[in-house]
């Protein structure tokens, strides 16, 4: 009996119902990759018509690495917007819905993959965690999503559509008598990299920053609340209450950090906060001018 995937295709827009597993073992997750593609993917694939989500999980994690997982939990429910460059959906538009399940642990990274994907073999890797951010790899949330506790499912929405991606011909030089930096401006946020430092890769550094800001800014509100001083400034403040006033972001590119600054933000009139981020939102130190 031949099974039907749940999705379909029009004109040149794509929508597809899938589910994933995230697999985790000895502080590595698992992901998938092969020699036509650039990047490496989460496992699994489409739900078939009158499949369950979770016999759709169990069925694609046994094809594609040779072992039976047990799901533990759904743990993502994943809205993803992109545009496909490759195979046979390239040229699509495409919208899908993933339910991600987190599986049960073996406690051994053996696998007995065997599986291939449109004619080439498909490749298994274990990825470290902390490690996720040097990687091409999708979903672009694993490595936060398994750097923090959760309560529940969580909702997020992933846009890694190329037309909302910054390019280096958007930028625009400004100069001054003390500095030169490109800038980029919208309503939503503002970003500048020094002349000095400006190539394709800070410009894909700085994309996928900004991409995670939404993500971690629950995180720059928390490290505020854990200042003494911050609390004694901003009184009553909540993560909540921090999050929705900090404003219009002003991304600054620099070496060793990048400098998140808010200057419009509704705490109060006669300050300008200053976060800097290590890393892709390792670390954050808080400060305040004015």
């Amino acid at each position: 009996m031949k099974n039907f995937d749940c999705g379909f295709t029009r004109e040149n827009n794509r929508f597809r119902y899938r589910a994933a597993a995230i697999i985790v073992e000895d502080k590595h997750v698992l992901f998938a990759g092969n020699e036509l593609d650039d990047y490496y993917y989460s496992i699994g694939g489409a739900v078939h018509i009158g499949e369950t989500a979770e016999d759709a999980v169990k069925r694609e994690v046994y094809e594609e690495t040779g072992v039976s997982y047990e799901i533990d939990h759904l743990a993502v429910i994943h809205e993803n917007f992109f545009n496909e460059n490759n195979g046979t959906s390239a040229g699509l538009k495409c919208h899908e819905i993933c339910l991600y399940f987190l599986m049960k642990p073996r406690g051994t990274m053996e696998l007995h993959s065997n599986s291939t994907t449109r004619g080439v073999k498909e490749n298994m890797y274990w990825l470290p965690i902390k490690d996720l951010d040097k990687y091409r790899a999708f979903p672009s949330f694993m490595k936060d999503y398994l750097s923090r506790e959760h309560n529940g499912i969580e909702h997020i929405v992933s846009d890694e559509r190329k037309g909302n991606m910054i390019s280096r011909l958007d930028f625009i030089l400004k100069k001054s008598k003390y500095s030169s930096s490109y800038e980029y401006n919208t309503e939503e946020f503002k970003v500048e990299i020094s002349e000095e430092y400006f190539d394709d890769n800070v410009i894909e550094f700085m994309n996928k920053f900004v991409e995670l800001y939404t993500v971690k800014v629950r995180e720059i509100a928390k490290a505020c609340i854990r200042l003494e001083w911050f609390n004694d400034w901003f009184q009553g403040e909540t993560v909540e209450s921090i999050v929705s006033k900090l404003g219009r972001p002003i991304f600054r590119f620099l070496p060793i950090n990048t400098i998140i600054t808010y200057a419009q933000h509704e705490l109060d009139e006669d300050h300008i906060i200053d976060v800097e981020v290590i890393g892709m939102y390792e670390e954050f130190d808080v400060s305040i001018d004015g």
